[in-house]
């Protein structure tokens, strides 16, 4: 399995198991609503758990809306799994592909279409120098190699 399908597999789990979560949550909170103030206070606790629920669903399902774009290679991004090489100034190189999610990995470093990076990737070849925004300061690399999915 290809890290990009086990990413987007990951992510199903994961919403499938917040959707159980909240489900379960919901169901409960009806009767902590009434009574003393011990229920109540665990009932506004469950209130609060499914808040949290509700936003990372709707974070997940973005998530994945994303990652299955119809036309992954839209205008203005790179298709998911798209790896490259990159050596920097100091002479390091490393393996990057383009993921759903952020990550580090024994096989590179993942980014997603919208990084600074996979920006200042558009329309650049092998060979070419490639200079982005980081949080530390602009980088630059010369990209090495470029493979599409």
């Amino acid at each position: 399995m290809t890290t990009e399908a086990s990413t987007l597999q990951h992510l199903r789990e994961e919403l499938a198991t917040a959707h159980r979560q909240r489900q379960q949550v919901a169901d409960t909170l009806t009767d902590r609503l009434c009574g003393d103030a011990a229920d109540q206070a665990e009932g506004v606790e469950r209130v609060n758990e499914l808040r949290r629920l509700d936003l990372r669903i709707a974070q997940l399902e973005r998530l994945l809306v994303d990652a299955t774009r119809a036309d992954p290679g839209e205008a203005g991004s790179l298709p998911f799994g798209t790896r490259l090489v990159l050596r920097f100034a100091d002479g390091d190189t490393e393996r990057v592909h383009l993921a759903p999610v952020p990550a580090t990995s024994a096989t590179g470093t993942a980014i997603t279409r919208d990084s600074p990076l996979a920006q200042a990737l558009l329309g650049r070849s092998v060979g070419d120098t490639v200079t982005w925004s980081t949080p530390a300061g602009e980088l630059r690399a010369e990209l090495l190699e470029l493979h599409l999915p």
